[in-house]
């Protein structure tokens, strides 16, 4: 499949993400409270630490290398077989260790219903099978399962979910998204791409770059995850449902700041592997150009339009949550970029371990500055440490980058990007900050259509062309089918 169809079929499943949590957070938050959301994040990411682990760092592994498999089935479920194996003893093992302390730990018996539901993702981690299908770039189905099993979790909660009394409910319902797709997926891999066959494995050879993917998923859980934990054990459950309420919304919005990753990493690792230099990096810049047309804007737009949006979406409990949704703003452009050098550029090259140690400064930094700063000013310390962790990971990667590979990245669309951008920041500045759904929507539709007129007219950017015509098709389809 052609990278203009994965990455449609990729938007389209990150639109669904969008819309899922768009239609179903306002809902919740005024239903259950700032209080039962932060119990429920700080749930979320106890149980996502060890799901972390039982991860493996196979869903980057294990994408890139069935993608160099293409169409060898054989390899490929011996491949399969191989990594299936090593997570289910990974996901036996971590189970078992998340499982004691929540029945033997005083501190996290009082929340102990919510943990165990929110470790179901934990005990059928095994069966998280996307890293395949993202190897396979078959995104067609991943946004089929995405899209039917999203709505019938919405319907779900539009119906048992009415009071706090229902917060664990809820946390059911979520957990449940996961175990129908985990089913999805693998019914749908044994059926039709693999045969699976314990017997001759070799484990031995994916135990190194495993543990370097692992470490590098765990240094990045210290400044994700472990702000909520820190949050949760240092400050009250009032400041996590502050957090974890600004980590949804920028969570919402990351994928598209990434999106090009599980595209092109495909494609990147297998231009890579049979010394396709220059479709290496015909790809390295065209992922280069997406990742700066859709973060740039998206972090300066999520920082305008956070005042007026927190008390229309959240409610106005929630208004603690505006300079904590500020500072996480930046977040979407700095991990867009260290995304793009760090996995897409050194992790397709062979350079996990400098990644992991980019990762690590970032991590080292983030966790150090929690336990100064937590303790006295909450959510915004953390959202502040946060910013700047992935900040220093985005600086050293970009310098592992030039010390250990020949890429080298033309800025100009960042920069196109940027000016494109200033249009909305002078409006912003003309707007008085008065809470309603006018200057919401003023401000959202300004700021979407003077960027697209400055990054078409004004810089002739292919990929606003191609989403305009891709558009532009669409509404004639649908004008001849009405």
């Amino acid at each position: 499949m052609s990278v203009r169809n994965n990455l449609l079929y990729n938007i389209i499943n990150n639109i669904v993400a969008v819309i899922f949590p768009v239609i179903t957070i306002p809902y919740i938050s005024r239903v259950l409270g700032v209080e039962n959301i932060g119990i429920i994040g700080f749930a979320t990411s106890y149980s996502g630490y060890f799901t972390l682990f039982a991860g493996l760092g196979i869903s980057i592994y294990g994408s890139r290398e069935i993608a160099k498999l293409k169409n060898d089935k054989e390899k490929r479920s011996k491949l399969f077989s191989e990594l299936f194996f090593l997570m289910l003893i990974s996901s036996l093992i971590c189970t078992t260790i998340y499982l004691i302390p929540i029945f033997t730990v005083s501190a996290l018996q009082q929340q102990k219903y919510f943990l165990l539901v929110s470790g179901i993702t934990l005990y059928l981690n095994a069966f998280s099978l996307d890293w395949f299908f993202s190897g396979r770039e078959n995104f067609k189905m991943i946004t089929i399962r995405s899209v039917i099993i999203k709505l019938l979790c919405i319907l779900l909660m539009f119906v048992f979910v009415k009071s706090k009394n229902n917060a664990l409910l809820y946390c059911g319902i979520v957990a449940l998204s996961s175990v129908l797709s985990n089913i999805w997926n693998f019914n749908y891999i044994l059926k039709n791409e693999i045969y699976i066959n314990f017997n001759s494995l070799s484990l031995g050879r994916h135990l190194k770059p495993l543990l370097i993917l692992l470490s590098t998923n765990l240094a990045i859980s210290i400044y994700t995850t472990l702000d909520t934990l820190m949050l949760g054990f240092l400050s009250n459950f009032i400041e996590v449902g502050y957090y974890s309420s600004a980590i949804k919304v920028s969570r919402i919005l990351l994928p598209f700041a990434v999106a090009t990753t599980s595209v092109m990493v495909p494609k990147i690792s297998y231009a890579y592997s049979t010394n396709d230099k220059q479709q290496y990096i015909h790809y390295l810049q065209k992922s280069f150009s997406l990742v700066s047309f859709f973060a740039c804007p998206m972090a300066i737009g999520l920082f305008i339009v956070t005042p007026y949006f927190v008390p229309f979406f959240f409610g106005t409990e929630f208004l603690g949550v505006i300079p904590v949704l500020q500072l996480n703003s930046s977040i979407l452009l700095f991990v867009g970029l260290s995304n793009y050098f760090g996995i897409q550029v050194l992790a397709t090259s062979g350079y996990e371990s400098k990644l992991l140690i980019s990762i690590l400064l970032g991590a080292i930094v983030n966790f150090i500055l929690n336990m100064i700063f937590i303790p006295r000013y909450g959510a915004v310390a953390a959202a502040t440490n946060s910013a700047l962790c992935e900040l220093i990971i985005f600086i050293t990667t970009f310098i592992m980058t030039l010390k250990f590979t020949d890429v080298r990245v033309n800025w100009t669309p960042l920069f196109h990007s940027i000016l494109s951008s200033l249009p909305m920041i002078l409006f912003y500045f003309v707007l008085p900050i008065k809470f309603g759904t006018y200057n919401l929507a003023t401000l959202v539709l300004t700021g979407f259509f003077s960027y697209f007129i400055c990054q078409s007219l004004v810089f002739k950017n292919k990929v606003a062309f191609e989403i305009i015509n891709k558009f532009t098709n669409l509404s004639k389809q649908f004008t001849k089918w009405i």
